[in-house]
């Protein structure tokens, strides 16, 4: 349940960003999300180091839609609140 909350809430998170992004005049082609990546399949690191998953692929989905490149961050939840 508490996973379920938590990849809900990045998600919110992750669409209020870039909703937010639409409403200015935007001028940069790199959106930067940071993530705790420890939450599969939510999010969490491939045996490369690659940040991969759920919240990824509706990322990568969402910068898609808007011409923009995604670029994820893996960081400790605290340094991302």
């Amino acid at each position: 349940m508490r996973l379920t909350v938590l990849a809900v809430a990045s998600l919110a998170a992750m669409i209020v960003g870039i909703t937010g992004a639409s409403a200015k005049d935007w001028t940069a082609t790199t959106v930067r999300i940071g993530t705790d990546a420890t939450y599969p399949p939510f999010e969490s690191q491939d045996s490369s180091g690659k940040i991969v998953g759920f919240d990824v692929d509706v990322g990568m989905a969402a910068c898609e839609a808007v011409s923009l490149k995604c670029e994820f961050s893996n960081q400790d939840w605290d340094g991302i609140i």
